[in-house]
């Protein structure tokens, strides 16, 4: 009499489901005995399977695939004994893969969904104060009476679909009977309410979440809500962003970048910008911070450029705006610094991708030779060739290297071949036209055949 112990079952994945049946039927047995494995070491056991050609598997000559193969081998490990069972014989893992719905009963639901009567919108309309106040002003909206049969109904006729302005009173009864047909998100809700109706404050702050208003009044701020699908209403968070991280890369050294960020907002806080004409500090409190490098405190605030200087000097720069021609629009530049050639020390910028946080150039690497095109830098203590496009000079007050200076090679005396082998004086030669020859220096070392 034999009595289950255990069961093991589990989900083909999208290309196991793809599989024949010999090798689905072959998968079941693998995978059991890979689960039930440590019960069946060292124990004589039987596999029963309902499909046939697998009590071949193990004896038959016939060519397998390397999965096949695998999972063969995987099995004999354990047991060669598979046997075959008749289909209706093997009621019990049938049993278990086909079990049959229950069905529930059904439920009506306990809060119908309330009728919307528009008749009774239309005289709320009429004397809700707010919905007077917008047919006074009614900003973006185009408002008309609709004539809906006994009734004139306000509505929003600025979209394809006219929307009924909906008084206070019924805004409950509008959000229940659209949120209650399937409980939507917030947003979808909220899209699917719009499309149908509109009144004053529709996206007012009860779409916020508590939590998100306890923030902001906890550290001061204001939300400020930008337009769908258009990024660029956000540049001013993202470009502090940039600036932010360029900070704490030029100073970070470890992994704690919290110790360094408020040395980096001082700096940032402290900094003037063009765009202001003065510093956030200066604009905020009305006098600069004092910062590691101030050895006195400031005495007098500075003063704000007035209006009347800045419409001037806006009217000037404005003077000066000329079109720029597209000729050379697809031409790219490359930056290189002017002190680049006589750096002996460069950092070198590393391309590949970095973290947040991770410093975007490496060294400084002394340089061993210079070109117009690369510069052939010492690396890791070997030579290494990298183009001048991915250098910039490096400036340190104790630099790694002791600073070196090309000297020109010596400039050996010129023998005169009339003069009997003596040496002559460093006078230029000349052509038959009277022009002056200026050799160069390499050429100024050359001894004469007679000195040999």
């Amino acid at each position: 009499m034999w009595r289950p112990i255990a069961f093991f079952s589990r989900k083909l994945t999208s290309p196991q489901s793809r599989y024949s049946t010999f090798d689905r039927e072959l998968l079941a047995i693998y995978s059991a005995i890979q689960h039930f494995r440590f019960f069946l070491e060292g124990r004589p056991f039987s596999v029963l399977t309902d499909h046939k050609p697998l009590t071949y598997a193990l004896t038959s000559k016939t060519a397998r695939s390397p999965r096949q193969e695998r999972q063969l081998s995987y099995i004999a490990e354990f047991t060669t004994d598979i046997r075959y069972i008749s289909g209706p014989d093997n009621v019990v893992p049938d049993v278990l893969s086909r079990a049959p719905c229950t069905e529930q009963p059904m439920v009506a639901s306990a809060s119908p969904i309330p009728p919307i009567d528009l008749a009774q919108m239309a005289a709320e309309q009429l004397r809700d104060p707010k919905v007077a106040e917008l047919r006074k002003q009614p900003g973006a909206l185009i408002l008309k009476e609709v004539n809906l049969g006994g009734y004139n109904l306000l509505c929003d006729v600025s979209t394809s679909r006219p929307r009924p302005i909906v008084p206070p009173l019924w805004t409950k009864t509008i959000f229940e009977a659209i949120h209650n047909l399937s409980h939507p998100g917030h947003k979808s809700t909220t899209r699917a309410i719009s499309a149908r109706y509109v009144w004053p404050g529709l996206k007012s702050p009860q779409f916020t979440s508590s939590l998100w208003r306890e923030l902001h009044d906890v550290l001061g701020c204001s939300p400020k809500h930008t337009t769908a699908y258009h990024p660029q209403c956000n540049g001013m968070v993202e470009r502090f962003h940039r600036s932010l991280k360029a900070a704490l890369k030029a100073r970070l050294l470890g992994p704690g970048w919290m110790d360094e960020l408020p040395t980096v907002l001082l700096g940032i806080r402290s900094t003037w910008k063009e765009d202001l004409d003065t510093a956030p500090a200066l604009l905020t409190y009305g006098t600069n911070l004092r910062i590691p490098g101030d050895f006195f405190p400031s005495t007098s605030a500075e003063r704000i450029s007035p209006g009347s200087i800045f419409v001037r000097d806006l009217q000037e720069n404005f003077r000066k705006l000329s079109q720029f021609s597209p000729v050379h629009h697809g031409t790219a530049k490359t930056y290189l610094r002017r002190d680049l050639m006589l750096a002996e020390q460069v950092y070198v910028r590393h391309n590949a991708n970095r973290g947040p946080l991770v410093r975007p150039y490496d060294g400084p690497f002394k340089v061993l030779c210079r070109s117009n095109k690369h510069f052939d830098i010492l690396r890791h203590n070997k030579p290494t060739r990298v183009s001048i496009d991915r250098l910039k000079p490096a400036y340190s007050a104790d630099p790694k290297f002791p600073p070196t200076t090309v000297q020109p090679p010596a400039q050996a005396p010129r023998v005169d071949d009339n003069a009997g082998g003596g040496t002559i004086s460093d006078t230029q030669s000349s052509t038959r036209s009277g022009r002056n020859i200026k050799r160069p220096i390499r050429y100024r070392t050359i001894l004469s055949a007679r000195s040999f």
